[in-house]
């Protein structure tokens, strides 16, 4: 995703272009069912925590939808079937590198966190002419930093807010860091790689 940009050399369509239906329907489902994926996976063993990290992708699911379409709503005074998928998206991915550790409450605040600030940084990255960047960063980084910092602070044990300790969160600002600075060198190089060797087509 962070590859886009250097490749559409900042062309992108509209947060609020209208699809059809059914191919949006198609794309939310689709993107559903791999974030939970990847969710449940990650235990590699079917236990009594697997219900509980699906769970929580719902949760968070249904949370991001709620908070982007409000967001939506509050700022061009209207919803749209295609800031319902993004709401979806941001939910589930903020709360893929924590569910195993949160409960529901915590999924479902995290969710709205990830889809309304989701959908205030696509407007401020369209109004800024990100132009591509806002995709990526609306509905996949915003999300990711939301939850990098959940787990922080809101996970059984070692969370700020159960513990009184600020080590996870520490380490969790490192990671952050550290996988933000891997992913813009290693897409660019990609993208770059990509441009000089094939030619990349732009819209």
């Amino acid at each position: 995703a962070v590859a886009l940009p250097v490749a559409a050399h900042g062309r992108v369509e509209p947060e609020l272009l209208e699809r059809p239906p059914s191919t949006l329907l198609a794309s939310a489902l689709a993107a559903l069912a791999g974030l939970l994926a990847l969710s449940v996976g990650a235990e590699l063993v079917v236990d009594a925590t697997t219900l509980i990290v699906a769970l929580n992708g719902l949760w968070a699911a249904a949370a991001g939808i709620l908070g982007w379409l409000a967001a939506q709503l509050a700022n061009v005074h209207r919803t749209t079937l295609a800031g319902g998928v993004a709401g979806l998206i941001a939910g589930s991915v903020s709360v893929l590198p924590a569910s195993p550790w949160l409960d529901s409450t915590s999924s479902v605040i995290l969710g709205l966190a990830a889809g309304i600030l989701g959908h205030v940084a696509a407007v401020a990255a369209r109004r800024g002419h990100a132009g591509i960047w806002a995709t990526p960063i609306a509905v996949l980084y915003v999300p990711a930093v939301i939850g990098f910092l959940g787990t922080g602070l809101f996970a059984h044990g070692p969370g700020l807010v159960f513990s009184g300790h600020s080590d996870l969160l520490t380490a969790q600002l490192l990671g952050l860091g550290a996988i933000t600075v891997y992913a813009l060198v290693v897409s660019a190089g990609l993208a770059f790689a990509t441009e000089r060797l094939l030619g990349l087509r732009r819209r």
